[in-house]
């Protein structure tokens, strides 16, 4: 009899065991799957709030980016300068909705300076900038060297809230005597943009009987097209705009040319 109630005690003891490892295994795999799907829910959540989470730059890069820079027409007020956009830069429609607050690093004997679109100074708070939530915004940063001994440096922007991202870029300054000229067809005129880099003196500015020079601009006021030449005296560091009346219906064909050592 006792051996009978021994095996009877010990198929008992079996079942109440199997019955509480089968429990724990099915709590498991129901903590394992809500678990699971809560962390899907916030990972899914935290990418619908960074989905609307943008910062962009039209110089610098996430992957970063080097420039050479000979002359951005700003020589006695700042040496470098490029933009900040709290949206993404080739998608206007993505604005975030949140502020950004951003921080600028760059190398020993540089000085910075943030505007807004307005022109008006953006203030820091322990080198910390920030974008006002809602709606888009851009921020001009100006980078002005200290004395001759920077030649170059490495920037970058770190935002800090709501979600961290880094943009840089490599600036080394370099002096060109290379004049550029940029033209732009207007529709009834053309406007022939001129930077002057490191050159100073006569520019030779040529075209041909499609256009006309504009003599209300006062680069351009005794120029004629009896001679179709005219001569300008440009300063280094220097932005120069000319217009030119179309006397054609016919797009812009590379018929103004400006070439440096121009004189009368």
């Amino acid at each position: 009899m006792i051996k009978k109630r021994n095996i009877k005690l010990n198929k008992r003891v079996i079942t109440i065991s199997l019955v509480i490892i089968y429990t724990l295994l099915f709590v498991g795999v129901l903590v394992g799957s809500l678990l699971a799907k809560y962390r899907a829910m916030n990972q899914e959540k935290a990418e619908i709030i960074s989905a609307n989470f943008h910062v962009s730059s039209d110089y610098l890069k996430e992957d970063g980016a080097s420039y050479t820079v000979t002359d951005w027409a700003y020589h006695d007020e700042y040496d470098i300068i490029f933009e900040l956009y709290n949206y993404e830069k080739d998608n206007v429609a993505l604005i975030t909705q949140d502020p950004i607050a951003y921080k600028i690093n760059v190398d020993t004997g540089w000085t910075v300076t943030v505007k807004d679109e307005q022109g008006g100074d953006v203030s820091s708070v322990d080198s910390v900038y920030v974008f006002p939530a809602g709606g888009r915004g851009a921020h001009t940063v100006m980078l002005k060297r200290v004395g001759a001994a920077a030649s170059s440096t490495q920037v970058t922007v770190t935002t800090t809230a709501p979600y961290a991202t880094t943009l840089s870029a490599n600036f080394t300054l370099a002096e060109s005597n290379m004049v550029v000229s940029k033209t732009a067809d207007c529709g009834n005129y053309v406007s022939v943009t001129i930077e002057t880099n490191n050159y100073a003196g006569n520019l030779n500015v040529t075209w041909t009987d499609a256009f006309s020079p504009d003599n209300t601009n006062p680069y351009m006021k005794s120029w004629s097209n009896a001679t179709k030449r005219g001569t300008l005296a440009v300063n280094e560091h220097t932005i120069y705009e000319l217009i030119f009346l179309k006397n054609t219906a016919a797009n812009y064909n590379y018929e103004i040319t400006v070439t440096a050592g121009g004189g009368e």
